[in-house]
């Protein structure tokens, strides 16, 4: 797609290796076609060989350089460090925290990612719902009174079982209703008064 909207672009690497004179002959012949049809690329050859003019004797101009034996130990010891094994430092639960990483998550990081995403989602969800919500206690289906009266027939029953005189039962009292169109404050106030 570039080359479309710069058609010389593709000529640019050959240009450094024609200017540095490392291009194959078969190539060079190509390049050097195109460098007669394209100023611009003629330019930048030209600047490029300015370039890679005084590089290209490196050899010569650094035979006479040698390094110091200081500059030559710090070599020395930096090519040992690099082509030494790196050092086992780290403890094994951390290695084996490594591994799974590597092993696990890594390799199904989107996955994970959609499924944390997905449970914090619905977190949230719950979150937000439980906020309207307060425990409501639940409705006894069964009168308070007949409750007690079952509990004293219960205990009557344990005694006798005991061998234990009767527990004296007090009269049950007959369960209170108010009328269900009755708002609370006024059943409470009528509850009170009773």
């Amino acid at each position: 797609m570039k080359w479309f909207r710069n058609p010389c672009g593709r000529h640019y690497e050959s240009l450094c290796l024609l200017a540095c004179g490392a291009l194959p002959e078969s190539q060079a012949h190509e390049l050097e076609c195109h460098l007669a049809e394209c100023a611009a690329c003629r330019q930048c050859y030209h600047e490029m060989k300015s370039l890679a003019a005084p590089l290209a004797g490196w050899e010569r101009i650094f035979a006479d350089v040698e390094p110091d034996p200081a500059a030559r130990r710090r070599w020395a010891r930096a090519l040992e460090a690099a082509a030494a094994p790196p050092s086992n430092r780290r403890s094994a639960p951390m290695k084996v925290l490594d591994r799974l990483w590597l092993e696990l998550i890594w390799p199904a990081r989107r996955i994970w990612a959609g499924q944390v995403a997905v449970w914090l989602a619905l977190a949230l969800f719950n979150f937000s719902q439980a906020g309207g919500r307060e425990a409501m206690p639940a409705k006894s289906t069964v009168p308070a009174a007949e409750v007690r009266q079952a509990l004293l027939e219960r205990q009557s029953q344990l005694a006798e079982l005991l061998g234990q005189p009767p527990l004296a039962a007090a009269p049950a009292e007959p369960p209170r209703r108010s009328p269900p169109h009755q708002p609370r404050s006024e059943r409470r106030a009528t509850l009170l008064c009773a």
